[in-house]
Order: structure tokens, then C-alpha cells, then sequence
């Protein structure tokens, strides 16, 4: 199968990529031959320690180049900033393995920039071999902005090896990659956006633009994998300040992330965020284990890929498998769109074997759309939607199959052209969500019209359902593999053929870049079955 690109929104590509810029210079760290003495401008004269390069004030369009092979111990503290075509760039030279840094124990992050801006970092491996689980604030790359007072632009973090970097839980900025704006401001902190006796503006008024996180391998990381995350909400429900800045121009692509203790990707406080072509295997093993819980902290909930106060952001092309939910992680999905999420669209997207499900859906997230994702034995809510129907979130044209344990819908939201299978000791059930802030539901506060449901699976509500087998081509072995979808497509004597809602900008092709026909309805579920049968 072959995962199309799509033009769903415009983002600012991130020209000028290259680490080769000739107004600069380039530097050589090399910890087997080279000497602080040296003035590092070459391979013969390399620097040696991460000591020398710390104190170096770089330049637009300089380069620091560490020798593949060799391994530092410490912490690298670059400084300086570079400029629009000219960043700064740390790579590699030399044949081998990635040059490695080890923090060894020590707190904070491997590699640290601070309000700094136009840097690209590549092809490092990082980590921090003698950490302790909950006892210290480990991170692999952080790049934080506090008082820069303008937007920081252009940060570049591709093809970096980020792995044993254990942090405490409750602590979002304990990842692996962080680039944001520390803290979570709300209407309470109104004093923080005034300019201080320094005549500087506190870190609420600045923000990032143009961030590129790409290719990188992350794994065995505490808390999160990669977070992008500005104290901002564009929309109409933000719970934070007005006038605060979100970041612009976010694309995580491309990233595999392993073995991580609590949420793989986040977004928070962006405008028109790009997640696309990443897998995450493993997340939240760590997210509400009860030793880890604490009573004065809320809920230490995670998710896999997720956004947070975003506006017009896109989460597509990715593959989540076997996340965790213990017992105090209320989410535990593949998908999530929290909080005042505005405009979003979650598509072209595959989850499996997810004990918290496939998608949760926050009150306050309004006119998102989910379609032509496949979930294939995801647990506990395949589908926990607690927002209201006027909130106008549509989710259609999705497949979700289960062939063992009990799972359910909580269907606030309108949910049409999509398929619903259980088989074997699979159950799919529609319930009632218990929380007490909320009516109790009813089928008026949901909307579920023209699904299929076949097996253990039903809704006597939906007027237009279809209650018949899909005819798919061969269920239940997608087997963690974007390459086997195609098992999900119906045959040419599908009861699903040609039955959907005609939805107009519907993405113009399904999961596998079928086409979709724009005026005449299209199949139920999340492959068009026109590949196997030309009209």
C-alpha cells in the first residue's frame, strides 16, 4: 500500500535545509583526536570536549560537525543564533556510527538551546545511560523559549537516535524532544503577560515558527516522545489568555518512537499543526501506574498522537500500536483531540490492539473531522466522544473491527458512513458515559446514521443503518502493517457499496489514495472498493 500525500493544508516549507552554507564556518569535535587547542576548523585541528564547544558564541551559517564513532559524557550547550537561509547546523563528518552523547546522570537535557533560533540538528544519538526512573528531569533535545520576546523561528531536529531518558511522569517537559514555551498559562495569570522591571515580557509572549521534527528514532523515553508546546489557543473556546502567541508551521514527520512511558506526540497551542507518516509502538506503559500516582495532581492521563488547542491541524498517515492504560490513565488511545481543538482533521490513519481505543474526543473540540482511519482490535472505547452534537464534530467513512474483548462507543458527536464489525468474542456496545458533569446520554445528544454493523454490534436508533456482513476482503489481519490494509476492502457485492452520505470536501481519496467521486455516493467504510471492480 502506498501512503499518498494529500493537499489538505498549506504549510511553509522549510527551505534552505542545507548544513552547507558557505558564510559561515564549520567546526570539527572529534573526543579520539582532537584537542581544545586546536581552532577546530578542520578535521586535523578538531575540538575535543563538549566543554570547548559550550563556550563558542556560533554564527549564521556556521557548522558543528561531531566525528561519527566518537562519544562525549556531559551535556552540549551550544550558543548563538543563526539567521533566515543561514542556521546554524551540528551534523556529522567521518564514517560510523552517529557520534553519541551520554549525560550520564545528570538532570536536565542532553542538548539544550534557550531562545535561540535558526538551528538544525542532525544525525546525533543521545541519551543518558545512568538515570533513574522518577528521580531526576532528564530530556534528549530541549529547545525552550522563556524571554526571547519575539517568535523564535526555524528549529530543525531530523535523523537524531533520542533513547533511555527517564524522567517523572507528571513532568511534560521530561521528553525526549521538547521544543515549546514552558509552563500552561490560564486566566488566572494575568500578571505574567506584563513587562516586567526588566523591561522584558515574560515567556507567555513568545513562540516558535517553523519547527521540523523529522526521521528521528526515539525509545525507552519518560515522559513523552515529542511535544511541541506553547501556552496559546487559537479558537473560540481557549482556556488561555488572549493575545498569547501559538506556534505556526509545526511538522512532525516521519518519527519512529518506542517504548515510551507516557504520550508518544503532542501538539499543544498551534496553529495549523502537520502530523503525518510516524509510528508509535508502546506508549504510556508508565502513565497511571498507581505507584507512580499522587493525589494532589490530576490524573496522569496519556495518549499516543495527540493535539491540544490547536486550530486547522492535521494528524495523518500514522500507525499506533499495543498502547497501554493502567489504572489511573483515563485515555490510553491511539488518537486524540483535546481541549478546544478547532478545525482539525484526524485521516488515512491505522491503530491497533490499543487498550484505550482509537479516538477520544474533548468537550470544547469543535468542527474536527475523523474519516477514513482503520482501527483494528482497539479496547476499552474505540470511540469515546464526551463533547456535545452541537459541537459539530463529524466522524464518517472509518472502519473498526474487533475480534476479541468488549468495547464501546460513547457517541457524542455525528457519526455516519462508517463500519462497525465484531466477530469472534469481539463486542462493540453503545453506553451511557458516567462522568457526572454530564446529561446522561440518550440517542438525541448523539448522531449515528447510515453505519454498517455486523456480528456483536448494534444500534437500533440508526434509521439508515445497514445491519449486514461488509464483505471484507480479509478482516483481522492488518497485523500491525500500513501494507496489508487492503484486507479492509469490500467486495464488489458489499451491502456497503455505493450506500454513503455523500459529504462535500471529503479529501478526495480514501485510506489507501483511492479516489472518492465528489457528487455521487461513495462506499461505507474506509476503502473504496472501486480498485478491485472497474465499473
Amino acid at each position: 500500500m502506498k501512503y499518498l500525500k494529500t493537499a489538505v493544508i498549506a504549510v511553509i516549507l522549510l527551505a534552505g535545509l542545507s548544513c552547507n552554507n558557505p558564510a559561515g564556518h564549520t567546526y570539527y569535535v572529534s573526543a579520539a583526536a582532537g584537542n581544545d587547542a586546536n581552532d577546530g576548523l578542520s578535521p586535523e585541528k578538531a575540538w575535543k570536549s563538549l566543554d570547548k564547544v559550550n563556550v563558542q558564541h556560533f554564527a549564521a551559517g556556521d557548522r558543528i560537525l561531531f566525528q561519527s564513532g566518537s562519544v562525549w559524557h556531559g551535556q552540549l550547550r551550544p550558543q548563538g543564533s543563526g539567521t533566515e537561509g543561514a542556521p546554524v547546523c551540528i551534523d556529522r563528518y567521518g564514517e560510523g556510527a552517529l557520534p553519541k552523547i551520554d549525560q550520564d546522570s545528570l538532570p536536565g537535557a542532553v542538548l539544550l538551546l534557550e531562545n535561540q533560533e535558526y538551528w538544525e540538528i542532525n544525525h546525533l544519538e543521545l541519551t543518558a545511560s545512568m538515570s533513574q526512573p522518577g528521580e531526576r528531569k532528564v530530556g534528549g533535545i530541549h529547545v525552550i523559549a522563556t524571554t526571547a520576546d519575539h517568535v523564535l523561528k526555524h528549529i530543525v531536529i531530523r535523523n537524531c537516535v533520542l533513547h533511555h531518558l527517564t524522567g517523572i511522569m507528571k513532568m511534560y517537559e521530561h521528553s525526549a524532544i521538547w521544543v515549546g514555551v514552558p509552563g500552561y498559562s490560564s486566566s488566572s495569570d494575568e500578571e505574567s503577560v506584563n513587562v516586567n522591571e526588566e523591561g522584558h515580557r515574560p515567556h507567555f509572549a513568545t513562540s516558535f515558527d517553523e519547527v521540523l521534527i523529522e526521521n528521528n528514532r526515539i525509545y525507552e523515553a519518560d515522559r513523552c516522545g515529542i511535544l511541541v508546546w506553547t501556552s496559546a489557543g487559537p479558537g473560540r473556546a481557549s482556556i488561555f489568555l488572549p493575545g498569547l502567541i501559538p506556534s505556526r508551521n509545526v511538522v512532525i514527520r516521519g518519527n519512529l518512537l518506542e517504548d515510551i512511558g507516557g504520550d508518544g506526540i503532542l501538539v499543544l497551542g498551534s496553529d495549523r499543526p502537520l502530523v503525518e507518516r510516524n509510528t508509535v509502538r508502546r506508549c504510556c506503559k508508565k502513565a497511571g501506574d498507581p505507584a507512580c500516582f499522587e493525589e494532589d495532581f490530576w490524573a496522569p492521563c496519556a495518549a499516543a498522537v495527540w493535539f491540544h488547542h490547536c486550530l486547522n491541524g492535521v494528524i495523518q498517515y500514522n500507525a499506533v500500536y499495543d498502547c497501554a492504560r493502567l489504572p489511573y490513565n483515563l485515555d490510553g488511545m491511539a488518537y486524540d483531540f483535546d481541549y478546544n481543538c478547532d478545525g482539525c482533521i484526524l485521516q488515512y490513519n491505522y491503530s491497533r490492539n490499543n487498550a484505550g481505543g482509537f479516538l477520544l474526543l474533548m468537550n470544547t473540540a469543535v468542527d474536527n473531522i475523523i474519516r477514513y482511519n482503520i482501527s483494528e482490535n482497539d479496547r476499552t472505547h474505540i470511540l469515546f466522544l464526551i463533547g456535545a452534537v452541537e459541537e459539530n464534530n463529524r466522524i464518517y467513512n472509518n472502519t473498526f473491527y474487533v475480534d476479541s474483548d468488549t468495547t464501546c462507543i460513547i457517541p457524542r458527536a455525528h457519526i455516519e458512513n462508517n463500519i462497525f464489525m465484531a466477530t469472534g468474542t469481539g463486542k462493540i456496545e453503545i453506553r451511557n458515559w458516567s462522568h457526572p458533569k454530564y446529561t446522561p446520554w440518550s440517542p438525541e445528544l448523539g448522531v449515528m446514521r447510515n453505519n454498517c454493523y455486523a456480528g456483536n454490534c448494534s444500534y437500533p436508533f440508526d434509521s439508515l443503518q445497514i445491519a449486514a456482513d461488509p464483505l471484507f476482503a480479509n478482516p483481522g489481519n492488518g497485523g500491525g502493517n500500513v501494507e496489508n490494509l487492503a484486507c479492509y476492502a469490500i467486495s464488489a457485492d458489499s451491502p456497503c457499496r455505493k450506500k454513503g452520505l455523500v459529504f462535500p470536501s471529503n479529501g478526495a481519496q480514501d485510506i489507501l489514495g483511492n479516489p472518492i467521486p465528489p457528487d455521487t455516493p461513495p462506499d461505507i467504510g474506509a476503502i473504496q472498493s472501486s480498485i478491485f471492480k472497474k465499473e
